[in-house]
C-alpha cells in the first residue's frame, strides 16, 4: 500500500482554487452533520434511477434532480471518505490550477465531476443507490496530472509490516491506480469505479482541450 503525502513540482502561483474547493468541501460535510448525513446524501446525491427516469424517490431531492449531478460532487459520506479524497485534492490538484490558469481549473473540476457522475449513471441507470464523493472530479485531475506531469515524483509512505518513506514515478503510480479501478470492475463493491474511470479520461480530454484553447489565445 502506498499513501501518497507530496510531489516534487513547483509552483508558479498560490494554489488559491485548490484550497477554497477543499474548504469548501469541509464546510459542507460539517452541514451535512448538522442536517443528517443520510438525508443529505439522500437528497442531494446522484441516484442512477433518478437520473435515468427523472423521476424522484423518496425522501424527495432539495434541488431539481439534473443538479445533483454537481451536488453530489461536493458531499461525502464519512469524515474518512472526505479526508481521502482532501488528500489527493491537494496533492494532485494544485499542478492542474497551475497549468491552466484558476478560473479554468473551476471549470475543469466541474466538468470533471460531472463527467464522472454520467458514467456512473450509464454503468447501472436503475440503481437506486446514491453516488457522493469528490472523488469523481479528482480523478479528472488525476488523469491530466498524468498528461501533464508523468514525470514527477510523488513521495508518501509505503506500507509493508511498516511504514517507510518512498517515492515512485507519477506515471507508475496513477498506472496502477488506473489498474485498481479496472480491477473493481470486476468485483461486487461500493467503490464508483466507472465515476473513476469516467472522470480519469475526461480529465485527460478536458486537458487537452484547454490547452488548446489557450494555445490560441496565447498565440
Amino acid at each position: 500500500m502506498f499513501i501518497p503525502l507530496g510531489d516534487n513540482n513547483r509552483l508558479r502561483r498560490l494554489p488559491v482554487v485548490t484550497v477554497l474547493i477543499a474548504t469548501v468541501n469541509i464546510a459542507i460535510y460539517v452541514w451535512q452533520l448538522r442536517f443528517g448525513l443520510e438525508d443529505s446524501v439522500l437528497q442531494l446525491g446522484v441516484i442512477p434511477f433518478e437520473i435515468s427516469q427523472l423521476r424522484e424517490l423518496p425522501p424527495f431531492d432539495l434541488i431539481p434532480i439534473p443538479f445533483t449531478l454537481f451536488s453530489a460532487i461536493f458531499l461525502h459520506g464519512s469524515v474518512m471518505h472526505l479526508a481521502g479524497n482532501l488528500l489527493f485534492l491537494l496533492i494532485f490538484g494544485n499542478d492542474i490550477e497551475d497549468a491552466i490558469g484558476r478560473g479554468r481549473f473551476i471549470v475543469f473540476y466541474l466538468l470533471a465531476g460531472l463527467f464522472a457522475s454520467i458514467a456512473h449513471v450509464l454503468i447501472d441507470p436503475l440503481s437506486v443507490t446514491p453516488l457522493v464523493g469528490a472523488s469523481g472530479a479528482i480523478s479528472g485531475i488525476l488523469g491530466a496530472y498524468l498528461l501533464h506531469r508523468p514525470g514527477a515524483r510523488i513521495h508518501g509512505l509505503t506500507f509493508f509490516f511498516f511504514f517507510f518513506r518512498t517515492s515512485l514515478p507519477a506515471w507508475l503510480f496513477l498506472l496502477l491506480w488506473f489498474l485498481i479501478q479496472l480491477a473493481l470492475s470486476h468485483e461486487k463493491t461500493h467503490i464508483a469505479w466507472a465515476a473513476h474511470l469516467g472522470g480519469f479520461a475526461a480529465g485527460i480530454l478536458l486537458l487537452i482541450l484547454f490547452r488548446r484553447r489557450m494555445g490560441r489565445i496565447h498565440g
